[in-house]
């Protein structure tokens, strides 16, 4: 831990008090929103971080394909299995249409 940094604010133990006219969720709304104006720098860090990886990835990803299409399928084959079920649905679809047309790719 860096010695500039704050140490973390211990969780309460019991829920929030909830104030005379306020309900739950508004309590539970008014804590959140304080939390993250507290933080708000912390996560915009987090996101430009996330961003800038993605786009590395997606750089990454197109350079391979380019320069060396053998580590490209290495690197497909082993992300095949976490594709997004729409993707997966998509690509059957398009094998299924390529065959029915005669002109099925291996």
């Amino acid at each position: 831990m860096p010695a500039d940094s704050k140490p973390a604010k211990p969780i309460p133990e019991s829920p929030p008090q909830v104030k005379e006219g306020q309900g739950a969720s508004e309590g539970f709304a008014a804590d959140t929103l304080n939390l993250l104006s507290e933080h708000k720098g912390k996560l915009a860090v987090g996101a430009a971080a996330a961003l800038g990886l993605m786009i590395l990835y997606n750089w990454r990803e197109k350079s391979l394909a380019e320069e060396d299409p053998e580590a490209y399928a290495r690197l497909k084959k082993f992300t095949a299995p976490f594709k997004p079920a729409d993707e997966i649905e998509q690509e059957e679809f398009e094998r299924k249409m390529r065959e029915q047309a005669g002109t099925a790719s291996p």
